[in-house]
């Protein structure tokens, strides 16, 4: 072999003994408590296909997430890879057209943008509505349905969105 040849050789070894051993790594969710959290959301009693599902913790300023279902249920997750949600107090936003990274391509590209939002501001924006999730080791299985009222006008509206989850798929206003 030529001298080139050992040199492209011996770098494609390390590259390749580098790689090795990545990604395989796991996330320990042991020491952290998190209760399974599942609902159903109602618009004027009906199904809320796609609707998007933030408990947004004030405190940690976390959120958790859940994406409906076409009988409107859902399933709440602490991270993309794992269902649950800490305990605490609350606030809960729902929107249809808001999108965003931690659902990838699950929702229609029809559903989105700003002028398609079947929800009012009460509930998303300027959300009204709250939860408490208790501890896993009280109660392991949570459930909280929402029968969202069509009509409903915010107490409080506010001037602008709060701070976004994660990724946007439209700019905040």
């Amino acid at each position: 072999m030529k001298a080139n040849q050992w040199i492209i050789a011996f770098l494609a070894t390390m590259l390749l003994l580098n790689g090795c051993g990545r990604g395989n790594y796991r996330i320990d969710y042991s020491n952290v408590d998190l209760a399974q959290v599942s609902g159903r959301i109602t618009l004027d009693g009906q199904p809320v296909p796609f609707a998007q599902v933030f408990f947004h913790d004030v405190k940690m300023d976390t959120n958790t997430f859940g994406l409906t279902d076409a009988s409107g249920k859902y399933k709440l997750m602490f991270n993309t890879q794992k269902e649950g949600a800490e305990p605490g107090e609350k606030i809960v936003r729902i929107w249809t057209a808001r999108g965003g990274a931690e659902f990838g391509d699950k929702i229609p590209k029809e559903n989105l943008g700003r002028d398609k939002e079947k929800i009012p501001a009460a509930y998303n924006r300027s959300s009204e509505l709250t939860a408490v999730i208790v501890s896993s080791k009280q109660k392991s299985r949570q459930s909280f349905d929402f029968d969202l009222d069509s009509t409903k006008v915010a107490a409080n509206p506010s001037t602008r969105p709060p701070r976004q989850p994660v990724f946007d798929e439209f700019e905040a206003e």
